[in-house]
Order: C-alpha cells, then structure tokens, then sequence
C-alpha cells in the first residue's frame, strides 16, 4: 500500500472534491467527550461524528496541535492521540455509501518506544478484517512528520470500518485527516473472466479462448435491440453489448444438439445490469424455449453455470419451457434497465461431467459388441469401481449412467 508524507494545509472541517469526503477532526462541536472524562484526557469512547463518518477509539484523547518532536500534533486545529499501551485502538465507521479508496495521516510521539500498530478494514461489522499497512518507525520513514497511509476497499456496504490497532506496548501516535471516496461501481473490467477447467472432450463451445468453437451463424440478428463489438479484456477475446434490451445469437446452418450435455455456461461482467436473462431455443422442436433470469452483482465477472434442466423447471424459468435440445439454434440474452444495459461476455459453452472421473458410481451396466466392462472386483449397483477399463467401447455411452460419486 502506498504511504506518501503529508504536506497539504487543509482548511475546513469537512471538504468533498466530486467524490472525496475529507474529515479533519477541526469542528470542536463535532467532538463528544466520553461519559467518564474531559476530550482531552486518555479515556474510552470519545466520539467524532460528522454525517455518514464517525470515529471513537479505546484509551484515546483529543490532542491540540502543539509541536512535539519538532512537528504539529494536529494538521488543523485538533487530532487524535492513542496511548502508549496494547489496550489502545481507534476506529473509524463510513455508515453508507461504501468506500473505494480511503486515507488516513498518522505520526508518531517520537522514537522511543516502538510505535508498532497495524492499519486494518472490514467491509463485514468487524468480522473478518483485511491488513493494508503497519504503522512503524520504517512506515513512518524513522521521523515524527505526518505519513498518509492508504487502502484500497471497492465495496458498496453499509458500516464499513477502518481500525488501527497496537501490536504490542509501543509509543504514542496521532491520527488525522481521514478521507475516503465512495464507491461507484469500475465500468469496464480490466481483468478476463476465470478460465474454463472443462475438459474440451466434454465441451460444446460458442465462444471461449480456452476450446475450439463452434461455427456461430451471427452474434447480433437483425431483430436484436442492441449493438455488439469484439473487443479485448487483458489480452482476451471477448463479446461486448452496450445498449441493451435483448440480443439474438444463432446457429442456424449447424443446430447444437445438447442432448447429452448437463450445464450451460457463459460468464458475464456488467456495470449496470440489474436484471441478466438467458434464454435458449430449439427450433427444431416446435419451436421450444426456457429463460431464467438472474440478479447478477456489479462490476465483477459472475459466472452463470445453469443446468440445463433448469431451462425445463416451471419453477425457475419465466416462461415457456425448453422441453427438448437437441437443434438448439438460438442464445438470446436480455437485461434490466431495458435498453441501458452494458454487457461483456466469456466463456460461452454446453459440457457434460466426464465419465471418466475417478470414484465415480455406476448404477447400472450395459454390454455391447467390442466393449470390454471390467469392474475389479464385481461391483453391485451403486457400489464404487475400483478399476474400469472402457477400450473399444462402441454404442451408445449412455447405456452406462455415472452419477456423482
């Protein structure tokens, strides 16, 4: 994390520059004495609170802004200065709006002892937290000055919290100017997708850097509401959609037939998007069709794993149901707000678990000419095989089911 000595002379008791709130603890009536002392005598629960930002701290006192060790001890008129005990802490609460990024100026009393605190946040009420940076001497560059450290947090919940807390016994440091900008969600992503695990052999891919695709007929029909580009996302090939209501994708010349496939796959990035549907379409078959909707996170790559029997579940599609797939020729992908969504798209294929997998079930046997069946020993229904050789298998492979095992 970055940490950059401090400078600045900021003058008010709370600056916004567009996104950035800056609080600096300088509004005398924004301090709240703990119930049990003066503001500026070491006590517990001393609070500073001015809009969605609140701070209080353990053992903690509000410090002027006299020099000590040859620097201020505030930047302004006040800051905060935590004990030279392993009881001390400090923590600050952005209620709402989330943060993307925040700082925080820190100094030390002097040298001696060892100022040894660490810089924390928890985007979860405290329950788990996440380090960003020690507070030492080599941190505070081995001087008393004023040192901004900062952290990265992009998240949007409510009550997130910014700790320092000592490591052990050590010396006195001061707190001061915190900042933070609120979270606005990235609008393009700047890393590409997870990487397909699959194995090719049990894979039927439309469109994915990791397989060999399928011959596409059109990634954008004529009768689609939005428009389509091909664009790279950390050196990968991905679709991008901007404007959109609904999009047709076809393969009308070479129908998929996924009979035999278990899992329809695609994973999408949007920074808008609060509704992301997937319909599929067999015209072979009357036409049939089933779409599910999902309300997908923002600003990350979600990946869609959706079994295909799901495109038949009444309780899950939202309309029609898609009651055969084996001349699947249409994908149309659609999304909330209609007309504004922005979508990028990976990874988009059928696959079937392998039926090679180690420790699998077999629940039921079949023979046909040339295939040799060897389970060692012999395996009732349902039991584990222990060794299964399969050379010059002929027919059809699903005269032997494998469930999960």
């Amino acid at each position: 994390m970055r940490k950059i000595t401090l400078f600045l002379l900021l003058f008010s008791a709370i600056l916004t520059y567009g996104q950035t709130t800056t609080i600096n603890f300088d509004d005398d009536a924004n301090w709240i004495p703990s119930p049990d002392g003066g503001i500026t005598s070491y006590q517990d629960n001393h609070v500073y609170a001015e809009g969605v930002f609140s701070a209080t701290a353990v053992d903690a006192l509000r410090q002027g802004n006299g020099d000590q060790d040859g620097f201020p001890g505030a930047l302004g008129e006040f800051s905060w200065r935590l004990r030279n005990n392993n009881l001390t802490s400090w923590t600050a609460t952005i209620a709402s709006g989330g943060v993307d990024v925040f700082s925080v100026a820190v100094r030390r009393w002097d040298a001696s002892p060892f100022p040894n605190y660490n810089l924390e946040y928890s985007i979860n009420g405290g329950e788990n937290w996440v380090f960003v940076d020690p507070i030492i001497n080599s941190s505070l560059n081995e001087a008393s000055d004023w040192v901004t450290f900062s952290g990265t947090i992009q998240s949007d919940a409510d009550d997130i919290l910014v700790r320092i807390i000592p490591n052990a016994s050590g010396e006195r440091i001061m707190v001061d100017n915190f900042a933070w900008s609120g979270f606005s969600a990235p609008t393009t992503p700047t890393t590409e997708a997870p990487t397909p695990t699959e194995d090719e052999a049990n894979v039927i891919s439309l469109f994915s850097d990791a397989y060999t695709d399928v011959t596409v007929d059109t990634w954008l029909t004529p009768w689609s509401s939005a428009q389509q580009t091909d664009v790279l996302v950390d050196g990968n090939d991905v679709k991008l959609y901007s404007n959109l209501d609904f999009a047709g994708i076809e393969t009308v010349a070479n129908p998929i037939d996924a009979t035999e496939m278990d899992t329809f796959h695609m994973d999408v990035w949007s920074p808008d998007a609060t509704t992301f549907r997937v319909k599929l379409v067999d015209l072979g078959a009357g036409p049939v069709e089933g779409e599910i909707a999902f309300n997908i996170p923002q600003g990350e790559w979600v990946s869609l794993d959706i079994p295909l029997e799901d495109f038949a579940n009444p309780d899950l599609v939202t309309g029609p149901l898609l009651t055969a797939r084996n001349s699947i020729q249409q994908l149309i992908i659609s999304g909330l707000p209609v007309g504004a969504v922005t979508a990028y798209v990976d990874n988009i294929y059928f696959s079937q678990e392998s039926l090679s997998e180690p420790g699998c079930l077999v629940d039921q046997f079949g023979q046909w000419p040339g295939s040799t069946f060897t389970p060692n020993p012999a395996l009732a229904d349902g039991e584990t095989a222990q060794n299964i050789t399969t050379a010059g298998w002929a027919g059809e492979y699903s005269k032997v089911n494998v469930v999960d095992g």
